[in-house]
C-alpha cells in the first residue's frame, strides 16, 4: 500500500486557469474583531427573539394563536402582578381572549404545545409541574419588547385594551 500511495502524483490547479472556488488563505477573515462586529452577532444571536426564524422579518411569520397566547400571558401577569402564572389560568385566559376575538381557541393540551414552541423561541419559560395545569409560564423577555416584537398593534392594542 505503501509503494501505492507514493507513486501517486498530486494534481494542483494551474496558475492561469481560473476556478470559481477559491482557496481558504484567500478568503476574508477579519484580523481584528471591532465593537461593532460584536455588537453585530450579539443582536443577531439575543436580539429580538420573537422574529427569530424570519429572514424577512414580516409580523406574518408569527404565528396568530401564538400572538395570543403571549398576549393572555401579558395580560395576565398585569392583573395578577405576578410573573408567574399557571399554565390553567393561561389557558382560561387565552380562551376568554379567543372568544372575544372571534377566534378559534386551542384545547390544553395544544395550548401546552404551544408554550412548548414560544419557549423553544426564548420568549416564554416553563417550570414543569406533575399536573399540567400547574406548570408555570413566565416571559423571558420584557413586556415592551414584545408588544413591538408582535408588530400588530390594532391585535395587541384590541387585546390589552379589552382585558378579561
Amino acid at each position: 500500500v505503501e509503494s501505492d500511495v507514493k507513486s501517486q502524483t498530486v494534481l494542483k490547479p494551474l496558475s492561469d486557469c481560473k476556478s470559481s472556488s477559491k482557496p481558504a488563505t484567500d478568503s476574508p477573515v477579519p484580523k481584528q474583531v471591532g465593537l461593532l462586529h460584536i455588537s453585530r452577532v450579539i443582536s443577531d444571536v439575543y436580539g429580538n427573539r420573537m422574529t427569530a426564524g424570519n429572514s424577512c422579518g414580516d409580523a406574518d411569520s408569527f404565528p396568530l394563536q401564538q400572538k395570543i397566547l403571549v398576549c393572555s400571558l401579558l395580560l395576565l401577569a398585569k392583573q395578577q402582578k405576578a410573573k408567574e402564572v399557571t399554565l390553567g389560568k393561561l389557558h382560561e385566559a387565552y380562551s376568554k381572549v379567543c372568544r372575544k376575538q372571534q377566534v378559534g381557541a386551542l384545547d390544553q393540551s395544544e395550548c401546552l404545545s404551544l408554550s412548548s414552541l414560544l419557549e423553544s423561541r426564548g420568549i416564554l419559560a416553563l417550570k414543569k409541574a406533575k399536573d399540567v395545569r400547574l406548570t408555570k409560564v413566565f416571559l423571558k423577555i420584557e413586556e415592551k419588547d414584545v408588544e413591538h416584537a408582535l408588530k400588530d398593534g390594532v391585535l395587541v392594542g384590541s387585546i390589552l385594551a379589552g382585558g378579561l
